[in-house]
Formats: C-alpha cells, sequence, structure tokens
C-alpha cells in the first residue's frame, strides 16, 4: 500500500521523471512474484507508454544524451522487454515489445562502481562477470526471443519453433546461435560458486532447454526425437526432468534465495505439466521413480511459495486433483502399513513374552529429487554447488502419489489451458 501511494503521489500515469518510471517496474516485477499476473500484465502496458512518451524506445546516444542516462535508460528499456515478454507468456498473449521495432542498445557489461552521472564515456565492454550480469543475461534473454521467426496470434514469440512443419534444421539453427550467445556474452565469465553467477547459469540453461522442449527436439543434439503410441516421449521427459531441477535448485540453494523476488514468479509450469503427463506414460523404472520423487518435492517446496491463491482457478484445479492422488495414496498407505503392523505383531506375539510385544510404526520419507545440473554448454563446467542430498531414488512411486485418484482428462484440460496450449 505505501508503495502505491508513494507512485501515486509522485504521478507515475503522466511523469516523465524515469526515477519514478524505474521505481514502477520495480514495484511489477515485485507483484509478479507474488501471482498477481493479470494486473501486471495490464499495467506493463501502462509502464510501455510511459517509456515510450520519454522516448525510450530510442537508443541514448542517437539523442546525444550524456553516457551515464544512456546506460541508465538501456537497462530501464530492456527491464521492461523482459517484464512485457515474460509477463505475456504467463497469461498467453503476445508481449507488445516483442513484435516491435526499436534501436536500443543491450545494457555495458561494466560494474557499478564504474557508473556516475558526470562520466564523459562508458568504459570499455568486460571480459568478465560484472555487478551488471544478471541485468545482461536478462537484457539478452529478451533480445534472443525478439530474434525469433514471429508468427501472429496467441504466443506468437514461440509459436514458429513449436510448429511441427518448421524444419528441425531451422529450429536447431535458432537454437545453436542462442547458445552461442549466451555462452560467448555471459556463461563463458560465469562462476558457479558466486550466488549471483549460479543464477544467471541456472536461468540461461532452463531457458535453453525450454527451447528444446518447446520446439520438439531431441534432448541430444544428433538423435531424433520419438514419441511411442500412448503419447511418451523420452526426450520430453528428459527435458523437462532437467527444467524441474534447475527449478528446485533456485527454492533450495540457500545462496539464491536473497534474490527469490526476481525469479518467484517465473516457474516453469510448461515443463510440469510434461513431467507429469510423461512420467504417468513412462513405464516403471529407477528413473519414473526419480521423477515422481521430484515431481513431489516440487509440489511440497516450491507450489506452496507460489502465492496464487484464488487469483489461479487452473493451478487450483490442477492442485485439488494432485492433492486427491496424495490423499488416496496416503490412505491407502496407512492402512497397509497398519496391516503388517498387526501381521507382524500377531507373528511376534506367539514367540515373545508379553512384556517385549510392541512395534513402532512405518516411517516414510521423501528425498529433495535432483542432483546439481550438469553444464549444458560446451566450454562450461559442471555447477559445483549441490542441492540438499535426499534418497530420490528410493522412493517408491506408489507413496507418492495414486495415479488412478487422478482424473487425467479433467488434469489434461487444466494443464493445457495452464501452459497456454491450444492443441
Amino acid at each position: 500500500m505505501a508503495a502505491e501511494d508513494a507512485l501515486s503521489a509522485a504521478g507515475f500515469v503522466t511523469t516523465s521523471d524515469i526515477v519514478v518510471l524505474r521505481a514502477f517496474v520495480l514495484y511489477l516485477a515485485a507483484l509478479r512474484s507474488l501471482g498477481e499476473t493479470s494486473y501486471v500484465w495490464s499495467m506493463t502496458g501502462l509502464a510501455i507508454r510511459v517509456a515510450g512518451s520519454m522516448g525510450l524506445a530510442r537508443d541514448g546516444s542517437m539523442l546525444g544524451l550524456p553516457p551515464f542516462e544512456c546506460e541508465m535508460r538501456r537497462r530501464l528499456w530492456w527491464a521492461i522487454v523482459y517484464l512485457d515478454a515474460r509477463t505475456a507468456e504467463l497469461v498467453g498473449q503476445d508481449g507488445d515489445l516483442l513484435m516491435q521495432n526499436y534501436d536500443v542498445k543491450l545494457p555495458s557489461n561494466v560494474n557499478d562502481s564504474e557508473l556516475f552521472p558526470s562520466m564523459h564515456r562508458l568504459p570499455e565492454h568486460r571480459a568478465a562477470a560484472t555487478d551488471a550480469v544478471y541485468v545482461l543475461l536478462r537484457a539478452t534473454t529478451a533480445y534472443c526471443l525478439r530474434s525469433l521467426p514471429k508468427e501472429s496470434g496467441p504466443n506468437g514469440t514461440w509459436s514458429r519453433m513449436r510448429a511441427p512443419n518448421v524444419p528441425v534444421a531451422e529450429k536447431l539453427g535458432i537454437l545453436e546461435a542462442t547458445e552461442r550467445k549466451f555462452e560467448d556474452e555471459i556463461l563463458r565469465y560465469c562462476d558457479p560458486t558466486v550466488p549471483l553467477q549460479r543464477i544467471c547459469i541456472n536461468s540461461a540453461c532452463t531457458f535453453l532447454v525450454k527451447m528444446r522442449l518447446v520446439s520438439g527436439l531431441p534432448y541430444s543434439t544428433g538423435s531424433a526425437q520419438e514419441k511411442l503410441e500412448n503419447g511418451y516421449s523420452d526426450d520430453v521427459f528428459q527435458l523437462s526432468f532437467r527444467i524441474m531441477q534447475l527449478q528446485l535448485e533456485l527454492w533450495t540453494e540457500p545462496g539464491m534465495q536473497k534474490w527469490r523476488w526476481h525469479w518467484q514468479g517465473q516457474f516453469q509450469w510448461y515443463a510440469f505439466a510434461e513431467l507429469l503427463r510423461q512420467t504417468r506414460l513412462r513405464k516403471s523404472d529407477e528413473l519414473a521413480t526419480k521423477a515422481w520423487a521430484l515431481i513431489h518435492s516440487v509440489f511440497q517446496i516450491i507450489v506452496p511459495t507460489l502465492e496464487v491463491g484464488s487469483k489461479s482457478p487452473l493451478l487450483n484445479g490442477l492442485k485439488t486433483l494432485l492433492n486427491a492422488a496424495s490423499s488416496s495414496c496416503r490412505v491407502a498407505s496407512e492402512s497397509r502399513t497398519n496391516g503388517e503392523v498387526r501381521s507382524s505383531e500377531r507373528s511376534l506375539d506367539e514367540t515373545r513374552p508379553p512384556s517385549e510385544q510392541s512395534a513402532a510404526p512405518a516411517v516414510f520419507g521423501y528425498g529433495y529429487g535432483s542432483a546439481p545440473h550438469d553444464a549444458l554448454l560446451p566450454g562450461m563446467s559442471n555447477a559445483r554447488g549441490h542441492l540438499q542430498d535426499g534418497s530420490a531414488a528410493a522412493v517408491d512411486p506408489a507413496l507418492v502419489f495414486d495415479y488412478g485418484a487422478i482424473d487425467w482428462d479433467e488434469f489434461d484440460r487444466l494443464t493445457n489451458e495452464l501452459c497456454g496450449q491450444k492443441n
């Protein structure tokens, strides 16, 4: 409420003050992490119009502005482009700014301490991970989204990558170009032991794996994606599994939590829904067991933090289905456990004296799922941090969900709507 009062007092709707607009954009980014997606989507349109009135769609160097002001304008403009693109994806619309032409340069890769209002020129671009590494990553992500071939209609930004009639070679070309840009300009300099830089690695890897998933590209370059008659695809399973590993790392790695408000509103629902679909179709094996344990960890650790409440009836419906499966499984497990204990007690009673007749109830634990992600790009070393170690590999999937308690037709309908898919 205090932030809203301050913005209102500053006249944010008609402001020409870049500081007020910056505060408004930060406010919207914070609101999105609280699940206010529809409101943020509407207000982002206002931020775009205010930015346009200030001329932020033109690079400051073309307007003869001082270097410091040019850099501040670039950072703010690309923050708005990213906010618009990501929020548009969440509501199943096209991002306004991704479809427009503008000449704003990407932010400079320099440390904040090198920037000051009276500077006469910007420092040289650093071949290192600077204070601006996360700002640059988000701007580069938005830049790459703009470069994707466009088609009209909802989710037009991704539609050509998703379209089955587009040649695989074209999709791979786009993916490989994006990988090279991330690697050459950002990731090659990132140290995974530095929390902010590790977030950059995580975010970039998530984006690249998501491109493969949405595009229908195989998990490994050089192989062909195949689907079984029942709709199961090992590539889709592996890709969605990897994305959920990366998501769980964000929520469980202590060093990353101070930046949670930046990424909490960007949970990858599309990948989560796909992992659920594919895991239920996969034959029972050790990896399927790990997948169900990972799903359970995501549902227990991440979903309760997403502040969706009544604002997301689709998610509530999905949670209701999964809760029903979990509850059904828990009842069955308790019944089975009690039966086993009673049977064991009867057997022991025949051989043990009354004073020694006792039995402890069985207790089932769940692991935290995945191990740290491997490097996804050539030349990158593996991430050296670790998630909390758990017993995911030993978890019986029957102890996580009762598949039969889920109405899968309703599940598919909800997840299709939630992910913005029209097929």
